[in-house]
Formats: C-alpha cells, structure tokens, sequence
C-alpha cells in the first residue's frame, strides 16, 4: 500500500513559484529567486519540497502533435454500453493504452468519458474508435458464451474473474493452463522424481554399506 504524503500549507512563495514554474519548468532558479524575492538555494527547497508532498507531480515537456505528426486534435464523448465498476475500468485501461488518448476524463451527464484524441489521419481515428470498441466485460461465463456468436471480427469479452471469449471461438478459462504453464509442471515433477529416486538409491547404498560392515 502507497504511503500517504504529507500534507503541505502553501504560502505566497510557493504559489508564486508554482505559477512560475506552470508557465515553463526550465525557467532557472535564480530566474524564479529574482522574480520572487527568495535566493536560488531557498527556491530549491521549496521545489524540493513541492515535489516531495505531491504538488509537484511530473516535469513533463508539452510537444507540438503537428511536428510529430499528430496533425488532428478530437475530443470525443464517450459513452459505456453498462455502466459497471468491471466495464469502467476496463474502458479506462483500454484508454490508458491507446497513445492516441492524451487526456481522459470520466465525467457526469450524458457521456460516461471525454477524451482528447491526437491523430495523423481520420482513418487513425477510425482505428482507434474499432479498437477501443472491441472489448466487453460481462457478469459470468454463462453470458459470455451466450454472446459469443454475435461477436464481430475482432471483438472480444472478458468476466472480471479472466475468462475470455473471442469473435473467431476461441474460449479460455482463467484457472486454465497455459502451454508454457503445463511444460513447467512436467518438468518440476520430473524434478521431484528424480529427487526421489536419488534418495532411493543413496538410502540403499547405505543399507548394503551397514550389512557389509555387520558381515
């Protein structure tokens, strides 16, 4: 479990370094020190301390998407088929995924998520709305055989237990075996037998030892 961090009372100091630093987090502190009347060493400490207590949380560089390109900005609303905790969070790792999805907010009213959408092209878009549809999360086995043959191409449902159905049959229990899985117990069970048999054998190696002896 995570450690809380500590709490922290901002003063007039730190949020004027915040707003600073808001702006453009490579502004040098000596800069940040003359703008807000504090030494570098003492702007340090603060931005230390910001960051420790979780003001702070990332440094991160905002880069133009058309120079790397991702010339088309959306921001689409999305809506859940189900609004369960298992089908909320699958749609949230499914958007944590995509690095077409820049932003993700899960808000209240008629739309269950707005995302911010970076993309080179509508058909990247397109894409990405077919891939992000694919998965559903059902309550049991039962309904997810039941749904299975009216799965489209690509699209597949899981049970918050592990279980999956896919579009093209295949089916897999959670609790089954893998290939690799059943190839390691082979082996380790081997293992074991050749443990035993060694022990077999020095056991009565030593009993010949102490019936030669009493001879």
């Amino acid at each position: 479990m995570a450690k809380p961090l500590p709490q922290i009372d901002l003063d007039s100091f730190d949020l004027a370094i915040l707003a600073i630093l808001q702006k453009d987090n490579a502004t040098p502190q000596r800069l940040i020190g003359e703008a807000v009347n504090l030494s570098a060493p003492a702007v340090q400490r603060r931005i230390k301390r910001l960051e420790e207590t979780g003001v702070i949380q990332a440094n991160v560089a905002i880069v133009d998407p058309t120079k790397v390109g991702q010339a088309i900005t959306i921001f689409v609303e999305v809506e859940v088929v189900s609004e369960t905790a298992a089908l909320l969070d699958a749609a949230k790792r499914e958007f944590s995924a995509a690095p077409e999805v820049q932003q993700c907010y899960y808000v209240t009213g008629e739309a269950d998520f707005i995302l911010v959408i970076t993309v080179a092209t509508m058909a990247d878009y397109e894409a990405l709305t077919r891939r992000l549809s694919q998965i559903g999360v059902v309550p049991d086995s039962a309904t997810g055989a039941r749904l299975q043959p009216g799965l489209a191409p690509g699209q597949r449902l899981v049970t918050r237990d592990g279980d999956l159905w896919r579009w093209d049959g295949f089916t897999a229990k959670a609790e089954a075996q893998t290939t690799a899985a059943k190839r390691l117990e082979q082996r380790n069970r081997l293992s074991e037998l050749d443990g035993l048999l060694a022990g077999a054998v020095e056991t009565n190696t030593a009993k010949r030892r102490g019936h030669d002896e009493s001879r």
